[in-house]
């Protein structure tokens, strides 16, 4: 090994010691620790107990039954537990931590939230590193440092993004392409707007790349088919529930609003985009939402 790629190493172990030592400390300790993953887990587990998740009463009920309290945002309490924002196929992964009591599920979700991103991290550096591997090293501790909010959130985007990337150095590098295509299949069934446009870029990126997302996209279907037949049942209307509860928490002064109105613009949870930015300045859905468009193209 060279003393450049040690260098870059040394980087990315430095990068991955803050990420996990700052962001456990909070997650531990923090009054709102892994607020995001209880709403997931809770979510499956209220379906585990054949309960609709797409209606905040039935979630809400799963939640108190087990002594949980109203969450907060931005020091404001929430009436209800927050309704499901999430595909019937992220339940369907969620739900083995669901199984199990809140403190080993969170516990092991952040163990594997942790391990999963690091190793997420060193892929990238490793296909950085064959032209510039101390540059790549700092750019990815950088990365690493400034993610504590995925060990602090529980957010899914942490292991959606990190089997996203473990998926293209599989396809990038032709090997362990056996573990690549479910892991790219887990990441679209978890947060498919997260990896939706990767799994694109292979599918017109021509052969083989144009195979793997062929591949990917069957195993997708398989576990959606899987998350549909096991949700319907329950929630036979879960497509309108999830539409009218998307449309709830995008509406202006909602969480997920981006501009200065949203419930949880001073959190970790804020949304943080070219339309928070011109929000700023002229708090318009017309106009953040074209300028934004605009910019992109």
């Amino acid at each position: 090994m060279t003393k450049a790629r040690l260098d870059g190493l040394y980087l990315l172990l430095l990068g991955s010691v803050l990420f996990v030592s700052m962001g456990s400390v909070v997650a531990l300790t923090g009054s709102d620790k892994m607020e995001d993953f209880k709403l997931v887990y809770y979510h499956a587990r209220c379906l585990l107990q054949h309960g609709d998740p797409y209606k905040p009463s039935k979630t809400l009920r799963a939640y108190l039954v087990e002594g949980g309290k109203p969450t907060q945002c931005s020091g404001r309490p929430l009436q209800d537990m927050t309704p499901d924002l999430y595909p019937p196929t992220t339940s369907v992964f969620i739900a083995p931590f669901a199984m199990l009591q809140w403190v080993p599920a969170h516990v092991l979700w952040m163990i594997f939230t942790a391990g999963s991103f690091i190793l997420a991290a060193y892929l990238m550096w490793d296909l950085g590193a064959d032209h510039a591997p101390v540059l790549s090293g700092c750019l990815v501790s950088f990365l690493l440092a400034n993610s504590t909010s995925l060990l602090i959130t529980g957010n899914p985007a942490g292991i959606a993004i990190s089997l996203c990337v473990v998926a293209v150095w599989c396809f990038l590098r032709d090997r362990f392409v056996w573990a690549g295509i479910p892991c790219l299949a887990a990441s679209l069934a978890l947060k498919p707007h997260d990896a939706g446009l990767v799994w694109l870029y292979f599918l017109l990126a021509g052969a083989p790349y144009r195979k793997r997302a062929l591949q990917t996209l069957f195993f997708t279907a398989v576990l959606g088919l899987a998350a549909i037949m096991w949700v319907t049942p329950i929630a036979p209307h879960w497509i309108q529930e999830l539409h009218f509860n998307l449309l709830v928490f995008s509406a202006p002064g909602g969480p997920n609003d981006p501009g200065p109105a949203s419930g949880c613009v001073h959190t970790a949870g804020m949304v943080i985009n070219l339309q928070s930015v011109i929000s700023i300045f002229r708090d318009d859905p017309s106009i953040y939402n074209s300028a934004s468009y605009l910019g992109n193209l």
